[in-house]
């Protein structure tokens, strides 16, 4: 095994990070603003890709544009489903979650009576390859590696230095206080839940064209989301960074050297380690 072996993997590493860390932050801000844990929250992975086939397929629409377009329907259908069903169950563990098996299982089945059973693919946007320490790396590879970072710093900054960034965080700092402060509860609780979502599909955006796409793709994305956001600590932004880089670093390397299965057995076993030590995780805010 020589050095552009090891490259290979550790560029693999990256981009499951990303994805990982895309995934677990729109997982961790939906819990930190409303307190549910969104079991569809895979759905909206595999939304974001199905909708990326169907507007190419469909309309003719170059990647890009049924990207964003893909993006945006996302962001509407999360708005919907907080406003019309999440905000009855507010407070309500058992209710939410219900309701949000509910989603998925109305959402994989209804992706599998419009689009079909039978896998999917989306044509690359980029061709060609870059030579990176003698690693020869498919420029379709590097694009959901630059896109996960774009729309990571744009969270940062919708976050950090926007007035509804700062009311959301005031949300979930202090929900009763924001309330007091004249902040819109109601309005950051669906902004909040869309984002996440959004958050999601903008992840299955990127990942269409190298993986297959099917009405069953969030299952696997949403257990990771899990290992991520339990291994980070539940509603922790920085945890779900941290604990996304482990994970994506675990997945390539095991795997690659060893099998999937035993990425998986080593990856519950980090887990299961850490809360041994730190049952809130490694930056949990519970």
């Amino acid at each position: 095994m020589d050095a552009a072996f090891y490259l290979q993997m550790t560029i693999t590493a990256v981009v499951l990070s990303l994805l990982y860390i895309l995934m677990a932050s729109g997982f961790n801000l939906v819990f930190g603003i409303i307190g549910i844990v969104n079991f569809a929250h895979g759905t909206f992975y595999m939304l974001g890709a199905t909708f990326v086939y169907w507007f190419m397929k469909s309309y003719g629409w170059s990647y890009f544009f049924a990207g964003i377009a893909s993006v945006a329907l996302a962001y509407g259908i999360g708005w919907l489903c907080e406003r019309y069903l999440m905000r009855g169950v507010r407070g309500d563990i058992l209710g939410s979650i219900i309701i949000t098996l509910g989603l998925l299982m109305i959402f994989q089945s209804a992706a599998q009576i419009i689009w079909g059973e039978w896998d999917k693919a989306v044509p690359s946007p980029v061709t060609g390859v870059i030579n990176i320490g003698g690693a020869f790396l498919p420029w379709e590879t590097v694009l959901p590696m630059v896109g996960a970072l774009v729309v990571m710093m744009l969270l940062y900054w919708f976050l950090m230095y926007t007035k509804l960034g700062l009311s959301l965080r005031a949300v979930t700092n202090n929900r009763e206080a924001a309330a007091l402060m004249g902040i819109n509860i109601n309005f950051s609780y669906s902004l909040g839940f869309a984002i996440g979502c959004t958050l999601a599909a903008a992840a299955g955006v990127l990942i269409a064209p190298l993986w297959s796409i099917s009405s069953t793709m969030g299952s696997t994305p949403l257990w990771k989301t899990f290992i991520v956001v339990i291994l980070g600590g539940m509603g922790s932004l920085p945890g779900a960074v941290v604990a996304g880089i482990l994970l994506g670093v675990v997945d390539s390397f095991v795997t690659t050297l060893f099998s999937s299965a035993a990425a998986h057995i080593f990856g519950f076993g980090i887990i299961i380690t850490i809360l041994v030590f730190r049952p809130r995780g490694l930056m949990g805010q519970i």
